[in-house]
């Protein structure tokens, strides 16, 4: 994922084996998404060390969030708008849903149906197609559930439902996304019972 990020930042060009850094970083004409991006330097941040979040194995006296940043990786996630002020801000909620769930509170039961409904209105025809052959194609569930996570990781995303263009941004391949697999899980019940 970071390698993936810094190629759409303009900071690498792709590489055999990974990515080769830039002398001179070169604008992009489109910022890959902001989501995606503060996603990726969340984790990046907590596998350096520099940022600890709060897990379901995290003890309840673990000191968490922003607050336990480094110097520098606190002043990215301001300039993100990730923080303000010390705190998480309003806006790294889905964010955190993402990357580290149990970090803030989870949403409603309204919020979450809210958006599973938007999801089922809006589907793309070959988005429903794809997730339906899957689903028939495939009787482990683990395989099944692992390809159809894919669909949500590289198409969907909190607010926006399904995005088939680059409108708003290029998406990053954040995987491992919590939030986009029960979101999924809930989509592909639906679909299956219809």
């Amino acid at each position: 994922m970071a390698s993936e990020a810094l190629v759409a930042l303009g900071y690498a060009t792709e590489a055999p084996r990974g990515v080769r850094l830039l002398p001179c970083p070169v604008r992009p004409d489109v910022f890959p998404r902001w989501d995606d991006t503060c996603c990726v330097v969340l984790s990046v941040a907590e596998q350096l060390c520099q940022l600890r979040l709060r897990h379901s194995w995290s003890e309840p006296d673990d000191k968490t969030g922003p607050g336990t940043a480094d110097p520098e990786t606190a002043e990215v996630l301001n300039t993100l708008g990730l923080t303000s002020a010390g705190a998480w801000a309003d806006a790294a909620t889905p964010v955190l849903w993402r990357t580290a769930p149990d970090e803030v509170r989870p949403p409603t039961k309204q919020e979450f149906l809210a958006q599973v409904n938007l999801a089922v209105a809006d589907i793309p025809d070959d988005i429903r197609d794809q997730i339906k052959s899957t689903y028939e194609a495939h009787d482990v569930p683990v395989v099944r559930d692992h390809q159809l996570e894919w669909v949500f990781f590289l198409n969907w995303r909190w607010g926006d439902a399904w995005l088939m263009d680059d409108s708003h941004g290029p998406l990053l391949g954040v995987f491992h996304d919590p939030l986009a697999q029960r979101i999924g899980a809930a989509v592909v019940a639906q679909l299956m019972e219809s």
